[in-house]
Formats: C-alpha cells, sequence, structure tokens
C-alpha cells in the first residue's frame, strides 16, 4: 500500500467569504457580533425622547394643514359657484348641511346647489353640483347657511358674506374669506380667532 501525503491546510489558508491573509478567529469573532442589549434600549430611550418633543409640533402642523386646506376648499367652492351661476344663468346656492353651532355653521360640510326655481333655499328636487366633505373637528367654519348667486354671478342682497375659519379652540391664526356684492371673493388672515 502506498501512502500519498495530504495537503497540509494552515489556520490562514483561504476560506470561502475571508480574505486571503485574515486568520480563522477574525472570521468567526465578526461574523455573529450584532448590537448588545444596553446599546439597543440606549438608542430606543433616544428615540423615544425625540419623538416625545417632537409629537405635539406635529400635531400643531397637521391642524395649520388642515385649516389652509378648509380654507382653499371653501373659497374654491365661492369660485365655482360664482362661476356656475354666470355660466349657466341660474342662481346657485353654497348651502352649509346639517345644523351646526352658531359660529361653526359648516362643521357637517357644504354643497353646491342649482337655483332653479330662484327662491333662495334648497329644495331637494334641485340638482346638486357638488358636495363637501365636513372640515376636520379641530376645525370651526363659520358664516351664513346659505349663500346665494344670482344669474350674473354677483351676490343676492346688498351686503358682504363674511366666513371665519378657525381652530376649534381659538388658538392661533385662521383666515377669513368675505365674498364682496360683486360676488368676488378676498381671503385674509387674521391673527387671532378669539
Amino acid at each position: 500500500m502506498v501512502s500519498l501525503p495530504l495537503p497540509h491546510c494552515s489556520a490562514d489558508a483561504a476560506l470561502p467569504g475571508r480574505p486571503p491573509g485574515w486568520p480563522r478567529s477574525a472570521l468567526r469573532r465578526g461574523a455573529g457580533r450584532g448590537f448588545t442589549l444596553v446599546e439597543l434600549m440606549v438608542t430606543l430611550a433616544v428615540m423615544v425622547v425625540v419623538l416625545a418633543m417632537a409629537a405635539p409640533s406635529m400635531s400643531d402642523f397637521t391642524v395649520s394643514n388642515q385649516l389652509a386646506a378648509s380654507k382653499s376648499a371653501l373659497a374654491a367652492s365661492l369660485a365655482l359657484a360664482r362661476s356656475e351661476a354666470a355660466r349657466t344663468g341660474q342662481p346657485v346656492l353654497v348651502v352649509a348641511l346639517g345644523n351646526g353651532d352658531s359660529g361653526n355653521e359648516y362643521a357637517n360640510g357644504w354643497e353646491l346647489v342649482t337655483d332653479q326655481d330662484g327662491n333662495g333655499s334648497a329644495s331637494a328636487s334641485e340638482p346638486r353640483l357638488r358636495r363637501y366633505p365636513p372640515p376636520d373637528a379641530r376645525l370651526r367654519v363659520g358664516g351664513s347657511a346659505t349663500v346665494a348667486f344670482r344669474a350674473t354671478g354677483a351676490l343676492a342682497g346688498n351686503g358682504a358674506q363674511v366666513f371665519a375659519l378657525c381652530r376649534s379652540d381659538g388658538t392661533g391664526r385662521g383666515y377669513r374669506i368675505t365674498v364682496e356684492p360683486s360676488g368676488a371673493a378676498d381671503v385674509a388672515t387674521t391673527e387671532s380667532c378669539a
């Protein structure tokens, strides 16, 4: 029987996944290394503190965005009602849905209605042009419950109509939309909603 010498493998021989020249022990030590429990707990504690500080300002940011979105939706609906009245030659109404509290008449949303009979109120048989969803519950949208635009696009009646959009708690800035007798709407920021 002939015995052949077996090739010699040293600890430093190249293994798959290990650069040549690295000791075998380096592969074992680094392969399973992760974070310790203490490191994870410290990171988690820092994240909780940062989120606790950011949450109130994020809520304020959300309410401000909802307020701006409601202002834009109401201003756009008033402009649409005016243009539809002039386009069709029929009066168009902006009507608050439901019975909102005083100062928050538009809490349940609003709709645009073609006033085919010209009586200044929306009946069930008159066509609805568009319906708008209720604003966020943290907001107040107040104004006359029904605003009528004549077939010319001007407001019915002689006086301007004013809408107030504010936070429910009355803090911070808000918006006022004033619809002039000509039918043109002006949006202004108010510093106080109290």
